[in-house]
């Protein structure tokens, strides 16, 4: 495995993981940090929409107006999504 790490790489073990990633805020968290920010967001590095069961537990705390903004955008970016069917069922 270290043969594909890049110079300052490095390998971490299962504590140091769980120890680093103690303090990462849940896509619920995130999204009511967020809630009322003047500018649209999205998160596109780390993991707080990565899948499914994160847009189900973010999808209830979003505005109709983020909703309607995000199946906007997933409209045009990537018909087809996933996520389209829960954001067009509230």
């Amino acid at each position: 495995m270290t043969d594909a790490l890049p110079p300052d790489g490095a390998v971490l073990d299962a504590d140091e993981l769980a120890a680093r990633w103690a303090d990462a805020r849940r896509p619920e968290q995130v999204a009511a940090r967020l809630d009322g920010a003047g500018t649209p967001w999205c998160v596109v590095a780390g993991w707080a929409l990565k899948d499914h069961t994160d847009f189900d537990g973010v999808l209830p705390l979003l505005s109709r107006t983020r909703r309607e903004a995000l199946g906007g955008w997933l409209t045009r970016v990537h018909p087809g999504h996933p996520w389209l069917a829960g954001l067009a069922g509230r």
